[in-house]
């Protein structure tokens, strides 16, 4: 596993030689020699930083390869007035149970979505408050306030502790990091993500990771993509067919 600080504190030794190399064999090579190291050090991170499995700033859940027979299916960004209920419908005919990662300032406006959500006994993660494209640069001050009023609103319905987080976009970073210090938060990755808010017919997008769906993943999908109900229908018939019990991330990762 690659850590920030260890490919930094890599990155200053490389400058830190090339220089005592060029005063030794000469400066001709060593700015293209600098430029080289810098865009493999940027691309390194910026992998990182958009790969939430690298765990290179926070450390991840990302599956559980050691459980049996289980696997977790988790929603992103909402809850969703169309799909939310619908998808709650189907987990309750089929008897599983799911995580969904919630926006916070979504909650006021569906409140008896999110209660059922909790009633029904699925896992409420938080998703951060607002959910912006600019969390991920946002600074760190501000994303900790983000993931708190996220984090209480979910606790004032659930009456429950929420240690479950998802980070916007799967992207973090040191700021980010750095926010999660001061909360006792588990990080959830996932480990096969659909894609489904690109809205490829549910039959593609269930037949392309089919053969991934097996004990001990995380699977991503949104309440908010326009084919959600026969993906999770499709999901849902594939773990059924394959003997694989539907159930939170809670009770995956224990």
């Amino acid at each position: 596993m690659l850590k920030f600080r260890n490919i930094t504190v890599l990155f200053i030794l490389a400058l830190w030689f090339m220089v005592g190399g060029s005063v030794m064999y000469g400066y001709s090579h060593l700015v293209g020699s600098i430029i080289f190291a810098t865009i493999v050090y940027s691309l390194i991170v910026t992998w990182g930083v958009t790969r939430i499995h690298s765990q290179m700033f926070v450390p991840t859940i990302n599956s559980n390869k050691h459980a049996k027979d289980k696997i977790a299916i988790t929603f992103d960004d909402g809850p969703d007035e169309t799909n939310t209920e619908k998808i709650l419908d189907l987990l309750k005919e089929y008897n599983a149970k799911a995580s969904f990662f919630i926006i916070g300032n979504k909650i006021a406006k569906h409140k008896t979505i999110v209660e059922r959500i909790h009633a029904e006994g699925h896992l409420i993660g938080n998703h951060s408050l607002s959910h912006k494209n600019t969390f991920p640069i946002m600074n760190s001050k501000k994303i900790t306030q983000e993931i708190s009023d996220a984090k209480q609103a979910i606790e004032e319905i659930t009456g429950k502790e929420c240690i479950y987080f998802r980070p916007p976009f799967g992207i973090t970073n040191p700021l980010i990091a750095k926010a999660l210090q001061r909360f006792k938060l588990k990080t959830i990755g996932w480990s096969i993500r659909t894609l489904d808010t690109l809205n490829a017919p549910s039959k593609d997008v269930v037949d392309r990771i089919a053969k991934r769906v097996r004990s001990g993943e995380i699977i991503l999908v949104h309440d908010t993509s326009d084919e959600i109900l026969d993906i999770v229908k499709r999901l849902l018939d594939l773990a059924k067919e394959r003997h694989l019990k539907v159930v939170t991330v809670e009770e995956l990762i224990k």
